[in-house]
């Protein structure tokens, strides 16, 4: 993607996102974040997810006008068990809390695939300007034999081991906590059921059939991360700009599911330039779209730069769990046949999942995480 720029005005600052290496340049307006609207966030009710078509098609149009406008919306309604979430964080905070040398034994670098398991702050550079990521995490990725929809299913050894993106030396490492890999895995399961819905949601949002996506969500992208910001000190909050948590990006698989606990960090970069603060609901989740259902899209549906801080708010840690979602890893999609016409011409060749995401990670971005 060619390097794009305006001339600053004088109270902008210039925002660079690397892809690979070119560069898009924003100038982004140094006024202080504020809280969000519901006309720039809003928030979407998923009550008649399981309804009748009328009832979807009803959500689909909502889902439509947040993709299109700043890409992000929370929801409500949306199916998944308090319990589940607050046993989830629970284990999260348990992983955390130990001793730098026990979560080292599930570092990343001993993983087979890209950023599963442990790691720790200051070892991601996601944003160049914005200096390293002080935030921890720790992430788990697809596998058959996690998967719900094929609970009740004998899959074969070899089918196992051709879609899975699971590190197993990462249970091995938490063994120790108890329940550790059982609760995340339901949490990790209950999103991936989420994603499915929402996944038919989006097709009936684009004029499409309602399982027009099915047959590429069968072995998906679905990654699992449980992220910790530590509380900031008194001198870093004074800072100019205290120290990012996760600098500035956009997500590169299809859309992600963010729990976010009522802490807040998560910023967003509104359609005029200025740094917005994705205010905590209860019980919501935050829903933002990727890289690659924009490509899909022709860019009708918008992926927006993002960034995380711990706020500071009562001085206390921030615990975020995301999960991204993608189309299987062989399934090469092309711009969607509703998304083009004699005037909108496709602007992208058509390219797999898996290609785009080998491409976003070799160009030094580490797993998208807010």
């Amino acid at each position: 993607m060619p390097t794009t720029s305006t001339t600053p005005g004088p109270s902008t600052v210039e925002l660079r996102l690397r892809l690979g290496s070119e560069y898009i340049t924003h100038q982004v307006s140094t006024a202080p974040p504020r809280e969000c609207t519901l006309s720039e966030i809003p928030l979407i009710d998923l009550a008649g997810i399981d309804g009748n078509l009328s009832q979807r098609e009803k959500i689909a149009a909502e889902v439509r006008n947040a993709a299109s406008q700043l890409g992000f919306f929370y929801i409500k309604n949306h199916g998944i068990e308090k319990q589940v979430i607050d046993k989830a964080y629970t284990q999260a905070i348990r992983f955390f809390n130990q001793p730098p040398a026990m979560k080292e034994l599930a570092s990343k670098y001993k993983s087979k695939f890209a950023n599963n398991g442990y790691g720790g702050s200051k070892t991601t550079l996601i944003n160049p300007g914005e200096g390293q990521d002080m935030k921890e995490g720790f992430g788990w990725s697809y596998s058959p034999d996690f998967d719900p929809f094929y609970e009740d299913q004998a899959l074969s050894p070899e089918v196992i081991a051709a879609r899975n993106t699971d590190d197993p030396h990462i249970w091995a490492a938490t063994s120790h906590i108890e329940n550790f890999k059982s609760d995340s895995l339901i949490y990790w399961q209950a999103c991936l059921k989420l994603a499915r819905k929402l996944n038919r949601i989006f097709a009936l949002s684009l004029s499409l059939p309602e399982n027009y996506f099915d047959s590429l969500t069968t072995f998906p992208g679905a990654d699992g991360v449980y992220n910790f910001y530590p509380a900031l000190t008194p001198e870093q909050l004074i800072k100019p700009t205290p120290d990012v948590g996760l600098g500035s990006h956009t997500d590169f698989q299809c859309f992600t599911l963010l729990w976010q606990d009522m802490c807040g960090g998560l910023q967003i970069l509104n359609r005029d330039s200025e740094w917005v603060w994705a205010t905590p609901i209860e019980g919501t989740f935050v829903v933002n779209i990727g890289d690659f259902l924009a490509r899909l899209t022709n860019d009708q549906y918008k992926s927006t730069v993002h960034r995380a801080y711990n706020r500071g708010l009562e001085n206390k840690d921030r615990i975020s769990m995301p999960f991204f979602f993608g189309f299987n890893y062989d399934a090469e999609c092309s711009v969607l046949p509703s998304c083009i016409d004699d005037e909108h011409p496709a602007k992208y060749e058509p390219i797999s999942c898996g290609k785009w995401r080998e491409l976003r990670f070799s160009r030094g971005r580490g797993n998208d995480a807010n």
